[in-house]
């Protein structure tokens, strides 16, 4: 064991080092340790007390033991600026549904950690940049678990802006659409097994997804022809087939709406959905060509249909979160509406 070097024998080595012999499991790349602001050492120094430490020992022995460099005294984070690229806007909005929150709910003014403004920045740099909760934590001066609060009511005051499907359409309706487009996404994340029974009798995982092969939940999505989102559903299990999760949450109410002249277009994992929904003719069995009528027609529909895969790039793309879910997979929909809304405002879609 070797105590630090006096001023004496190597002035450059002032700072509390030692220097301890330990296992081959500890890195020789020790030796390259970045100094902390206040170690009063070169780096120079402190490489040529570790050589003549171990320099001269035989290939055996520098094998069974390396040198760890061990620092008694406070270590400093570093402090920097960053950059949250969100308009201001969008902060203000988001803080403003907040206060309107704490306003129902009687919360005294001043009895929250941080203001209304401040926890609508928490939770966009949660949104924008999929921030830990323990860093939201630290960089904003509150506890862990008040992080998590500030994140669920963020979620939950944009979710309830978000508009139904009936609403949807009929403004698109009001803005002369010719169709809509219909979609449907797995957004993954973090799930233990949990055994379901499907269809077909058999014994399944609920929440994995056999065409993700991952994790996730069903969003379904309906899309203006540009591929701008309209509307996002409640959240299925990843095990739902896009079909099935259709029916229970756009198939009622995009069949009026079909019926009014603003049909609904889909790929063909949606076959079956009915009058409307338009999707892709199959190929005829026995490997026989479609006529020239059927093979334009599924060029043309798939040449709009298309567009609809800007509708979710555009929210996962924006909104990084979105790329994996670590909260509970129920809260998956309610999170995907209030992306949905921070995008309508982006867009200027809401005011």
């Amino acid at each position: 064991m070797l105590m630090p070097v006096p001023p004496s024998r190597d002035s450059r080595a002032t700072s509390s080092l030692r220097i301890d012999q330990q296992p081959a499991t500890t890195s020789a790349l020790v030796t390259k340790w970045v100094k902390p602001t206040n170690i009063n050492c070169r780096e120079t120094g402190l490489r040529s007390l570790v050589t003549n430490n171990c320099g001269h020992r035989s290939r055996e022995q520098n094998q069974r033991s390396h040198p760890k460099i061990t620092f008694y005294g406070r270590l400093h984070v570093i402090a920097y600026r960053a950059t949250l690229d969100v308009p201001r806007e969008v902060a203000w909005f988001l803080a403003k549904l907040l206060a309107a929150e704490r306003q129902r709910r009687g919360t005294p003014r001043g009895s929250r950690a941080l203001t209304c403004f401040w926890q609508a920045v928490l939770g966009l740099r949660w949104f924008r940049d999929r921030t830990a909760a323990d860093a939201l934590a630290r960089d904003h001066g509150i506890s862990r678990a008040t992080a998590y609060r500030y994140l669920d009511e963020v979620v939950i005051v944009l979710a309830e802006q978000a508009p139904d499907l009936r609403e949807a359409l009929e403004r698109a309706e009001d803005k002369g659409f010719s169709h809509v487009i219909l979609d449907g996404k797995i957004i993954p994340c973090d799930r233990c097994k949990e055994p379901a029974v499907s269809v077909r009798g058999e014994v399944i995982d609920l929440w994995y997804s056999g065409k993700a092969h991952a994790h996730g939940g069903n969003v379904q999505a309906v899309l203006a022809p540009d591929g701008f989102p309209l509307w996002v559903s409640q959240v299925e299990p990843g095990s739902v087939h896009d079909i099935t999760a259709a029916r229970a949450h756009a198939l009622p109410a995009l069949y009026p709406a079909a019926a009014a002249g603003l049909p609904a277009l889909a790929d063909p994992g949606y076959e079956g959905a009915g009058i409307g929904i338009l999707i892709p003719v199959k190929q005829p069995p026995g490997g026989r060509e479609p006529d020239v009528n059927t093979r334009t027609r599924n060029a043309l529909q798939r040449s709009l249909r298309c567009l609809g895969e800007r509708g979710f790039a555009l929210l996962t793309g924006r909104w990084r979160t979105l790329h994996h879910i670590t909260a509970s997979p129920s809260k998956i929909g309610d999170i995907a509406r209030a992306a949905l809304v921070l995008t309508h405002f982006e867009h200027g879609y809401i005011t």
